[in-house]
């Protein structure tokens, strides 16, 4: 699974000029999946954004606080094109998870998150759809997470 969050201070998510979710301050999440993403790998990558330590303390020291620890807001949004490749100037998507079986754990995705936080506060793009997102990159902090580097980092302790 690859994921890139934002932190952001707003971010506002539509589908064919309908606003379907918008968050105040708190994270952006992009996620892909691929074929070996299974349900431990969600559980620790939900685990890992939730406790990202991407703001500062009441004192003003960076990389104190994380989203949950300030119960700002999540919008999660499926995004296949994390898993592109190139070929010459022609785009391949053969990394990334077919969509049936994609939806599917994008769902559980949502739910993890859902479960580990408060449900309120968790918001999500359509998953298939031609999505705009307006956000205000707030940093600009942009972070990338890989779920296979996250084990192997594990794994060496």
């Amino acid at each position: 699974m690859r994921i890139v969050v934002q932190r952001v201070s707003d971010a506002k998510l539509s589908v064919e000029e309908k606003v379907l979710a918008e968050i105040k301050e708190g994270l952006v999440v992009f996620v892909g999946f691929y074929d070996g993403d299974n349900d431990t790998a969600l559980d620790n990558i939900v685990d890992k954004i939730l406790n990202l330590k991407l703001w500062e303390d009441k004192s003003g020291s960076m990389w104190k606080e994380s989203v949950k620890s300030l119960n700002h807001e999540i919008l999660l949004v499926p995004n296949f094109t994390l898993y592109a490749a190139t070929k010459g100037g022609k785009m391949d998507f053969h990394l990334a998870m077919k969509a049936d079986k994609s939806k599917i754990i994008f769902q559980k995705f949502v739910e993890l998150f859902q479960k580990k936080y408060e449900e309120n506060k968790i918001k999500q793009g359509e998953f298939g759809a031609h999505m705009k997102i307006n956000l205000t990159n707030d940093g600009p902090i942009n972070i990338e997470l890989n779920e296979e580097e996250i084990k192997q980092k594990g794994k060496k302790k």
